[in-house]
């Protein structure tokens, strides 16, 4: 499934009818999972660090990097792929980094994410991974930590349909939210941008997902 979102508020900037956003079943998925495991809704243990459980196997799935503190001047970068796999491992010394001064200056931010224990601190960096397969793992991360299910209708642990984009109060009271037949990434773009600025008439282009899709 997937949705529109189109103005009816004639105060706004937008034309009435226009179509604000486009969220496909993808971008969906992704959103309601990123809010469930959001590293805020975890706490902090009694040393101030965020405890482990779907915060962290969440980030450990969707991020390129894992850093593990080694000791006060080390730290290690593990490459890990979004089942967990190591494809690489780098430790840095004290030339590279100051692993003491860097997580002094972050756990000074209430809202950090370092996990772990004080002198095994755990973070993440590098690209995010949000392909199909990240997002299944994803969602196995949720429902085996969580009693939130992907399906239809209302959660029965917080209420909301995982399968419709979150639209708040303010949102129903200015859009319209319309089902379509679930789109592609590239399609997506279309509904909410000028095709043609973009590629040339009947040009061939294929979505992430390896589907050719051609604009007209």
């Amino acid at each position: 499934m997937a949705e529109i979102i189109i103005n009816i508020n004639p105060a706004s900037s937008y034309e009435d009818g226009d179509i604000v956003c486009a969220f496909n079943n993808h971008s969906v998925q992704r959103t309601h999972a990123e809010q469930i495991c959001h590293y805020q809704h975890s706490g902090f243990t009694n040393d101030g660090l965020r405890p482990e459980g779907k915060s962290l196997d969440f980030l450990n799935c969707v991020y390129q990097y894992r850093f593990e503190r080694v000791s006060n001047k080390q730290v290690k970068r593990v490459e890990t792929d979004c089942f967990g796999n190591i494809l690489s491992e780098e430790i840095f010394g004290e030339g590279a980094m100051d692993a003491d001064a860097y997580l002094r200056r972050r756990l000074r931010n209430p809202k950090h994410r370092i996990f772990g224990l004080r002198g095994a601190e755990i973070w993440h960096g590098g690209k995010g991974d949000f392909s199909q397969d990240a997002l299944e793992r994803a969602w196995n991360i949720v429902q085996n930590n969580c009693e939130c299910r992907l399906s239809s209708g209302p959660c029965p642990s917080c209420g909301q349909d995982h399968t419709l984009w979150p639209m708040g109060r303010l949102d129903v009271r200015h859009f319209l939210c319309t089902q379509l037949q679930d789109f592609s990434d590239v399609e997506l773009a279309a509904l909410v941008s000028d095709f043609s600025m973009t590629f040339n008439p009947g040009e061939a282009i294929t979505d992430p997902d390896g589907d050719v899709v051609t604009p007209t």
